[in-house]
Parts: structure tokens; C-alpha cells; sequence
């Protein structure tokens, strides 16, 4: 059984023009799973430039903290709520993909 966990970026569907504002935030869905242990995910407020930053890192296999990209608005293990997409929904304009 693999030690290692597995990284995925969610919820990136922001329209075409998301690129063309770079410093206005947006909130991406990042989920970590591991064979032996429950996924945990974090949903984070960020621009593009620190979203790009935040890509190229988990890309190399570095460690890191995805506080120092953004504001972490929500994170736990399992799956989010439903009540907690509707929130980030409500106050972020959060689109799930």
C-alpha cells in the first residue's frame, strides 16, 4: 500500500476570463487523498498569481501549507457538507465542478 497522498485541485470552473483579472480572489477546492487514511480537503481564497504558485508547488511534491497561498475559508476530512458548499456558494461565488 502506497504512503503517499494524492493531490487534486477542484471546483476551477470560473468562466473564460478568470486569467484576464489576477488579482481579484476566487476560492479553489483542493482534496488529498491517502489509501490508509479518509481524503481531507480545504477549500482556499486566493488570486491567480498565488493560485499559480499554489500549482507549481504541489507539482513538485514539496510540502506546504495552503494557508500561505490564501485564506483558508473551510477544511476537515471526509467530504464537505452540503451546507458548506452552499455557504462558500452564497459568500464567494464558489461553482463546485
Amino acid at each position: 500500500m502506497s504512503d503517499h497522498w494524492c493531490e487534486h485541485l477542484l471546483g476551477m470552473d470560473h468562466g473564460e476570463d478568470w486569467l484576464d483579472s489576477p488579482s481579484t480572489p476566487f476560492v479553489v477546492h483542493i482534496v488529498a487523498e491517502h489509501p490508509a487514511h479518509d481524503p481531507i480537503y480545504a477549500f482556499v481564497y486566493l488570486t491567480v498569481e498565488a493560485f499559480f504558485a499554489l500549482h507549481e508547488v504541489m507539482q513538485s511534491g514539496e510540502s506546504y501549507m495552503p494557508g500561505d497561498y490564501g485564506v483558508v475559508l473551510a477544511a476537515g476530512s471526509g467530504k464537505p457538507s452540503d451546507e458548506l458548499l452552499a455557504e462558500l456558494s452564497y459568500n464567494y461565488h464558489y461553482r463546485p465542478s
